[in-house]
């Protein structure tokens, strides 16, 4: 194995780690499109006030303190493990 080969149990988020929302050079910018997507619909559901005016760093935090409760978010990691199941079976 070559220095730069990643073994195959290394998740990819390892490969690249989160930084903290408030060291990202475009943490004051407007939150994107598809944040706001899924904040509209965390928001919804856990009965929390949206609002459309958080950066990008505040829609980052704000998504990862509501997601951990959010049914989406149970249903997608569900979706993803399972999909994840069917690829091991494939190769």
């Amino acid at each position: 194995m070559k220095a730069d080969d990643v073994p195959p149990d290394v998740p990819p988020a390892a490969l690249n780690p989160e930084k903290d929302p408030d060291a990202w050079v475009t943490k004051d910018e407007p939150m994107t499109g598809p944040q706001r997507s899924y904040l509209q619909t965390l928001c919804r559901e856990a009965k929390e006030e949206f609002d459309q005016n958080w950066t990008k760093a505040e829609a980052s935090k704000k998504i990862e303190q509501l997601r951990c409760g959010s049914r989406v978010h149970v249903r997608l990691a569900e979706f993803n493990a399972a999909r994840c199941a069917l690829f091991a079976i494939g190769n």
